[in-house]
């Protein structure tokens, strides 16, 4: 049996990414002088798709250089503080590099193709769209500079904790694993879709350090979380907990394209 292709387009991880790609949008439409509204955004609105493109271009990076790897990623505003009982983090750090430069090239983006429109109808001056042009291209560099960056820093022993907007708080990040997480007092189970309709318990002794790792910190933060956890043979699985349990999604692709 093929692996469910969408994991990004609907089902448990998607719900988490959900709303982050959505306040993408709003920040967009409000740096660009459009109408935000209190109405819904559509969920494959392109600038939310951009949002998951780069979160797939990141996970993907880390699977591509087989070296290994964990990502560990908490809403917007966790604090390592906030962490401290669950993580200890060897590298703290501060980055927001990677949204600013998201957002910047979201906003270039709608401004060049609106000023193109008025270009069109002889509103705009050709000069401006060059010039728009020339700040794409530098943000776009920015942008994936510091992609390969966060993909890099997967490479050190520990685990990369980062926010949804791709905020590093920290790498080298160890997960204190709780007497539970030896004795499997909370069930992690694996999935074959992404809605999680047939949950399989496995046996978490069965697993490697890092994967327990993983399991530990989805189901002890104190806020939702998702984990990615790369083997060195590329292979990738996808934590979250769910209730009071863990779920896990092995060797899912992230296939924006897939049906939702």
């Amino acid at each position: 049996l093929e692996p469910d292709r969408g994991l990004l387009n609907s089902g448990y991880i998607y719900d988490f990414f959900k709303q982050t790609s959505l306040d993408l949008c709003r920040e967009v439409l409000a740096a660009t002088g459009q109408p935000v509204g209190e109405g819904p955004i559509h969920e494959r609105d392109e600038r939310a798709m951009r949002y998951l493109f780069v979160l797939q271009k990141f996970v993907d990076g880390m699977q591509q250089v087989k070296h290994g790897g964990c990502i560990l990623m908490v809403p917007e505003g966790t604090t390592r503080q906030s962490l401290k009982e669950t993580v200890t983090v060897k590298y703290p750090c501060r980055d927001v590099t990677t949204w600013n430069c998201l957002r910047g090239k979201s906003i270039l983006y709608e401004r060049f193709y609106r000023g193109r429109e008025m270009g069109e109808a002889g509103q705009h001056k050709g000069q401006d769209l060059v010039d728009l042009q020339s700040e794409m291209a530098d943000v776009e560099h920015g942008l994936r500079d510091s992609l390969d960056a966060l993909v890099r820093f997967t490479a050190v022993d520990g685990a990369v904790l980062m926010t949804r907007r791709f905020e590093l708080l920290g790498f080298g990040t160890v997960v204190r694993l709780s007497q539970a997480a030896h004795q499997a007092q909370y069930k992690v189970c694996r999935c074959k879709d992404r809605q999680a309709t047939t949950p399989e318990p496995i046996t978490i002794e069965d697993y490697g350090t890092r994967h327990r790792s993983a399991f530990e910190f989805c189901h002890s933060s104190p806020s939702p979380s998702v984990a990615f956890v790369a083997s060195q043979d590329g292979g990738i699985k996808t934590v979250t907990g769910v209730r009071n349990h863990v779920y896990f999604w092995e060797n899912m692709s992230f296939d924006l394209s897939a049906e939702g």
